[in-house]
């Protein structure tokens, strides 16, 4: 993990925090608290009826408040102080309150905006709100500043989550045969990449003609045949970082028109690190490579992006699409998978690139040509 960094972030949005006079700010979504708490944990965010609270003051250490069974732990991994609460029906709305009331907070930051979430119901939220006499703000932008753009130490871990995922389909691909299941391929792609030290986030597998509009679909008991053109998407997490990496492949031998596609989509989606320098916009970006598609004759009908952000998240900020604005920065990682579908195939050569000055430096080995197997 990227702990010992947390100091500085959170440094970098107390900064950010002094100039829109807020006081404190609560932090409750997965991807923040580890980011600025530095805290990883297996099971902790997928159950619903508990609430981890990281109260950042406007100046000074952070506070955790969390269940009393994660406190020790907390404690250990972060070096923060936290205080635990027993209540399995509501979040901490008590003692975040009994905190913001320490700090005299009359001014508090939530995570209201952009692809952020609160940990919590609705209706405890609203108990946030009744119980407190302050203002709340949304505080997104000021997450996202800091968030998108990666440290060295972030990097690595994209890059390693792209190894884990590359080397695990090495493995895999060859053990392909007509027979398998979508499920079967699924299965033996998840086993490499946890014997290499990596996580499923999700797993996409999708073959068969006239299925192709399942560009995210879940694997099936579906048998694959000889001569099946299969697309499979894959992301990856390490140590809290994300991969997302995807393959095509036939059952059998590619035609020539199959691995022309492949190798067209190919050849746009590492071309485009040349569009990834700062100061671009992301939908400026957007319009270049949709540009770079129609020049070598892609027909794509794009899903509102053709890219988006890795991290903490599988998808984030910044979106390559028309509508979204952000200006790139040097360390920004973005995706770049313009897909070609046809009722008998989905072609992406998806490749995942950090911006720089001299364009975007690939952190997978970059988009696949057409594979085959069995």
């Amino acid at each position: 993990m990227t702990m010992g960094e947390c100091p500085t972030r959170i440094a970098g949005l107390q900064r950010q925090m002094d100039v829109r006079g807020i006081d404190a700010a609560i932090l409750t979504d997965e991807a923040n608290v580890t980011y600025f708490a530095g805290y990883i944990t297996e099971h902790f965010f997928l159950t619903r009826s508990r609430t981890l609270a990281l109260i950042v003051p406007a100046a000074g250490e952070p506070l955790a408040i969390a269940p009393s069974s994660h406190v020790r732990d907390i404690s250990e991994q972060t070096g923060l102080r936290a205080i635990g609460y027993d209540s399995l029906r509501h979040a901490p709305i008590a003692q975040i309150g009994a905190a913001l009331d320490d700090l005299g907070a009359r001014h508090v930051g939530l995570e209201l905006g952009l692809e952020q979430r609160i940990n919590m119901t609705a209706r405890d939220l609203d108990r946030l709100r009744r119980h407190e006499h302050a203002e709340f703000t949304d505080i997104s932008d000021m997450v996202w500043t800091l968030r998108a753009v990666k440290s060295p130490a972030e990097l690595s871990m994209i890059e390693r989550a792209c190894r884990i995922a590359e080397q695990a389909w090495a493995r895999c691909l060859p053990r392909v045969r007509a027979g398998d299941t979508e499920r079967d391929l699924a299965a033996h792609l998840a086993a490499e990449i946890a014997l290499l030290g990596g996580r499923v986030a999700f797993l996409i597998v999708t073959s068969g003609i006239g299925d192709f509009y399942r560009s995210n679909g879940a694997p099936r008991d579906r048998v694959l045949r000889d001569g099946d053109f299969v697309f499979v998407d894959i992301g990856v997490r390490h140590n809290g970082y994300h991969a997302d990496f995807n393959r095509t492949f036939v059952l059998g031998r590619p035609s020539a028109e199959q691995a022309t596609m492949q190798a067209l989509v190919k050849e746009v989606s590492e071309g485009a690190a040349r569009h990834l320098v700062p100061g671009v916009t992301a939908a400026e970006v957007y319009a270049r490579v949709l540009d770079d598609c129609r020049a070598a004759g892609l027909a794509i009908r794009p899903p509102g992006r053709i890219g988006h952000g890795v991290g903490l998240g599988v998808t984030e900020p910044p979106h390559i699409s028309a509508e979204d604005a952000m200006v790139l920065a040097e360390g920004v990682v973005t995706t770049i998978e313009p897909m070609v579908e046809r009722p008998d195939a989905l072609y992406c050569a998806e490749c995942i690139y950090a911006v720089s000055a001299s364009g975007g430096y690939r952190l997978n080995a970059g988009g696949s040509a057409l594979e085959s197997a069995g």
